[in-house]
């Protein structure tokens, strides 16, 4: 098939079938073969006509491939409009006709384009938890999800991957070969949902999506091959469970080390921590981030009796992106990020002033000059749709601007800093989305033409 005829596939508002089988026959076969996954329940995608939408939990970058895999109906998925700034990742998507969403933020296009999705008979999947999971365990699901699946009254199939976060967690850029499977359930025929109150959609299709890899792990015991099945793991663990201090842990192969006090664990062949230079206070992920979580809340108890200007950490090294939405980032320079109570600061010590953005000229945007550098202060009352992505960038919106932190050799826990905007906001660090505390944009749906 000829780029011509994919252009008018996609022109004409219809998905391209044979692009999708392609990718299902070349990287479907490629996915199969290396997480060995199997399905089970897949029966229920051939007996449901679409359109309809699916649910999946959501754990590595694989995800959406995985689905695809036992799909037998094209599907147009809602990604994070980030993933359009890649140039060939980009084109990929426009031409299976992804729909393109913005984290953290109310995006009235992005529900138009599942209404009319709905009216082709697309099958539509988006990832209810907003984001994936760091530590394993499923987010909880965004309320504003069971809202759209009301309005849009199709049937809704959630799969289920058990065994993804071993295989593919998202905070390590290599694939660990082991045992995966993926299990279809039906939560909803359609009609059924103009009777059902959100709450009763929510209570419902959170218990269906409430998974924890662990609780599987611990009684499957599965081998999972790799030969750095710690590194990058700082993504996620921020605080040292010995001395307590945040961001100086760093990985090595299949270890997890303090910088400061010399505290180290190692990952086992079935992903649990054991203890090198003394007994392990956790055995997963979840356990570690859950406390970590709760002493991060301490710690901003206590920095709050001390006043607004009390530094809570700060990272160097990091690179300063700056861009806007849907578009692609411009790298600024290199710096010093520091959070504090009240504000966010990065000091560029080497910006490249010549700089266009599009919308005007670096020194256009909220900076003053010190004798240090280039210094960027935005308090963190005015930031929104903060989230991560890709690479542990971390990103967020503030008056209109994209501002992105980031390390070339990925080592930057930029969930360390989710977490703490999050709570500084007034948010619990794993459950909260922007999208749950503004007014919805459903309503506005059924005045659109």
């Amino acid at each position: 098939m000829g780029t011509k005829a994919i252009r008018r596939a996609v022109c004409r508002g219809g998905i391209c079938r044979r692009l999708f089988n392609l990718l299902r026959m070349t990287l479907g076969y490629w996915l199969r073969r290396r997480f060995g996954v199997r399905a089970y329940n897949r029966s229920v995608l051939y007996k449901t006509e679409p359109p309809y939408i699916l649910i999946p939990n959501h754990v590595g970058f694989w995800d959406p491939f995985m689905v695809a895999v036992h799909t037998p109906h094209p599907i147009r998925y809602v990604v994070a409009d980030s993933n359009f700034r890649n140039r060939v990742l980009g084109l990929l998507l426009n031409l299976i006709r992804a729909i393109p969403k913005t984290k953290g933020m109310r995006d009235l296009e992005s529900i138009r384009r599942m209404m009319d999705a709905r009216e082709q008979k697309n099958v539509i999947c988006l990832f209810a938890e907003g984001r994936r999971t760091w530590d394993g365990k499923s987010l909880p699901l965004i309320y504003s999800t069971t809202k759209l699946i009301k309005l849009l009254k199709i049937p809704v199939i959630v799969p289920i991957l058990d065994g993804m976060f071993f295989a593919n967690p998202c905070w390590s850029p290599s694939i660990r070969p082991g045992p995966v499977t993926i299990r279809y359930t039906k939560v909803f025929e359609g009609p059924e949902l103009r009777s059902m109150s959100t709450d009763d959609i929510y209570h419902q299709l959170s218990g269906i999506l409430n998974h924890d890899d662990y609780e599987s792990q611990r009684k499957r015991m599965g081998r999972y091959r790799s030969r750095k099945r710690a590194e990058h793991l700082e993504a996620v663990l921020y605080t040292c469970p010995a001395c307590e201090a945040i961001g100086t842990l760093y990985s090595q192969r299949h270890t997890l080390r303090c910088t400061s006090c010399g505290y180290t664990v190692r990952v086992d062949r079935y992903g649990f921590f054991e203890g090198v230079n003394g007994p392990a206070p956790f055995s997963t992920t979840v356990e570690w981030n859950e406390w970590q979580i709760r002493r991060l809340d301490e710690r901003i108890g206590t920095a709050m009796t001390k006043g607004p200007e009390t530094l809570l950490f700060n990272d160097t090294g990091v690179k300063l992106s700056i861009g806007f939405r849907g578009a692609r980032v411009h790298a600024v320079g290199f710096g010093r990020a520091s959070c504090y109570l009240d504000r966010v600061e990065f000091l560029c010590r080497r910006p490249n002033r010549s700089l266009e953005l599009g919308h005007g000229r670096l020194a256009d945007l909220d900076c003053v000059e010190t004798e240090h550098g280039l210094l960027f202060v935005m308090p963190i009352s005015e930031l929104s749709g903060w989230e991560v992505h890709t690479h542990e960038r971390f990103e967020y919106f503030h008056r209109g601007v994209l501002y992105q932190f980031g390390r070339p050799d990925d080592r930057f826990s930029g969930f360390k800093w989710f977490s703490t905007i999050n709570m500084l906001r007034g948010r619990d660090a794993q459950a909260a989305h922007v999208e749950r505390t503004q007014p919805s944009d459903l309503s506005l749906m059924r005045r659109l033409p």
